[in-house]
């Protein structure tokens, strides 16, 4: 990560691959990822049902699939997912990339290795003739070289992965009629799953803690779990937005207030700015004491250094708007946009 010195500083990195160019934003805080995808073509028959989806014409047209997560196992080597089953990885902190073998065009919604190679990507399917939509678990224990399918059909779609701090896996998404719950927990490594008790609504994001997880709904509460007891992270709070970094989190709630609060005293919530310079607030980034956010102008981004007392207007190097931001440290993140 070369030439990283000057805090909030963007420069733009274009390679030109065989199916359009890549481009790759570095910045003082990270390295922000905005790709045309280089396709990677297929020769496989479709799978049964026992096995992942797979459609050789879907998969030749990867090259522009909308990226969805993206996972930083280490300043180097990263990992990102997204529809069409595409899954990439670099290993130079995100200036180059190359496609990994999914065996499946099934959309896949995240991604997560607790090494280099033991990982994780889940998503969702469409079952054939039924329509009905069922989770998809893949895993790797070769760094992503062949992955494989685990069938899960009473899984619903799946939106996150992630490891508690037990060390077992937990996964999220829609709601499950038969196994009553929308998160769900493995203790062999992906090859099973349990419901999580006492769950009564659908997830958008968790984040693991010692103590249990956080889970946020859209315009919706968000719900700390510990030790099968769930509760509110403040009372009565509905958030449009809401991130946390596993010791602070940030939200925009449904009256457009901007409010940052610490997990350690929930109840002291402390009102914040809204960016002047951003119409609207479509996304935001949490990393210690640095706040991101991205909106409305698209080529303005924001950044607080003091939890949101004073921004800095930041310029986006790219015209597209930001979806999300994720971060290794205090110093290195990345960021995905739309197409």
């Amino acid at each position: 990560m070369d030439g990283l010195k000057s805090r909030g500083q963007f420069q733009v990195i274009a390679q030109t691959s065989v199916s359009g160019p890549l481009f790759v934003v570095l910045a003082a805080i990270g390295a922000f990822v905005f790709a045309n995808i280089p396709t990677l073509l297929l020769a496989k028959e479709s799978a049964q049902i026992q096995s992942a989806i797979y459609d050789a014409f879907v998969a030749a047209q990867r090259q522009d699939a909308e990226l969805h997560c993206l996972f930083p196992l280490s300043s180097d080597r990263i990992w990102a997912v997204g529809d069409r089953g595409l899954i990439l990885v670099s290993e130079d902190g995100g200036i180059h990339w190359k496609q990994q073998e999914s065996g499946t065009t099934c959309a896949l919604r995240d991604i997560y290795f607790v090494d280099p190679l033991r990982g994780w990507a889940v998503g969702f399917a469409v079952q054939p003739f039924s329509r009905r939509l069922y989770g998809v678990v893949l895993t790797t224990t070769d760094g992503g070289k062949k992955w494989n399918y685990v069938p899960q059909h009473l899984l619903p779609p799946l939106h996150g992965i992630r490891r508690t701090e037990a060390g077992n896996l937990i996964t999220w998404g829609g709601w499950s009629t038969q196994l009553g719950s929308s998160v769900f927990e493995s203790l062999d490594g992906g090859r099973s799953w349990s419901p999580s008790p006492n769950v009564t609504g659908e997830y958008q994001d968790i984040y693991p803690l010692v103590d249990g997880w956080i889970g946020n709904a859209n315009n919706g509460p968000a719900i700390h779990w510990a030790l099968h007891q769930v509760k509110p992270v403040s009372k009565q709070q509905k958030w449009k937005l809401f991130q946390c970094d596993g010791e602070r989190f940030v939200g925009l709630d449904n009256q457009q207030q901007l409010l940052v609060g610490s997990l350690a005293d929930q109840s002291n919530l402390e009102k914040t700015l809204v960016p002047p310079f951003l119409t609207t607030v479509d996304v935001l980034g949490c990393n210690q004491q640095l706040l991101f956010a991205s909106g409305k102008p698209s080529k303005t981004l924001a950044r607080s250094e003091d939890s949101g007392k004073s921004w800095q207007a930041i310029e986006n190097p790219v015209s597209a708007s930001l979806k999300s931001f994720t971060f290794l440290d205090e110093n290195r993140g990345w960021a995905i946009s739309e197409l």
